[in-house]
């Protein structure tokens, strides 16, 4: 979301030339506002592949104070978030979490406020940890995928920490 006018620019390029991706995924974490101009540009094109048109998808990774230590007036911008969903429903929210009970109360506290102003993306957790090790603990892991599924959210690994490490840049 920090490059929307190059999206449209781009798309708009490879669709003059009958030679664009049919599927887009926005990655953010939801704080950026959506201009006017990407949103027209996304209802614009998209009607599904068999029409020739584009499949666009929101992934949404806001910050949870208690893992990533960021105040929610930089990190947590429902509004916004729910202007992505008005755009465009397809998409979800991704959440790391540890399993500290503070963690799981934000977690909910906010997913409670994007369903109370009707942003149904599905929520993805995740859990927090950089290297191989600490995304292989089934002792950690366990507990959080059973409590993840007993609230009603979905689970997502995150493969680049385990293909990568904590490394930025590869």
């Amino acid at each position: 979301m920090m490059q929307q006018k190059q999206i449209v620019e781009l798309i708009s390029y490879m669709i003059e030339q009958d030679n664009f991706p049919y599927d887009i995924q926005i990655e953010t974490n939801g704080t950026r506002p959506m201009s006017q101009e990407l949103a027209e540009f996304i209802q614009k094109t998209t009607a599904g592949v068999e029409n020739g048109k584009i499949n666009w998808h929101f992934s949404i990774s806001p910050k949870l104070w208690n893992v990533a230590g960021e105040k929610d007036e930089d990190a947590w911008k429902p509004e916004v978030i729910k202007r992505y969903f008005e755009v465009n429903p397809a998409g979800w929210l991704k959440f790391v979490v540890n399993n500290r009970e503070e963690t799981w109360e934000e977690l909910n506290c906010k997913t409670t406020t994007l369903r109370e102003i009707d942003v149904k993306y599905p929520v993805y957790v995740m859990p927090v940890g950089s290297t191989k090790n600490a995304q292989g603990d089934s002792d950690v892991l366990g507990p959080m995928a059973t409590r993840a599924v007993n609230e009603g959210y979905h689970i997502s690994g995150r493969l680049h920490c385990l293909l990568w490490k904590n490394v930025t840049g590869v």
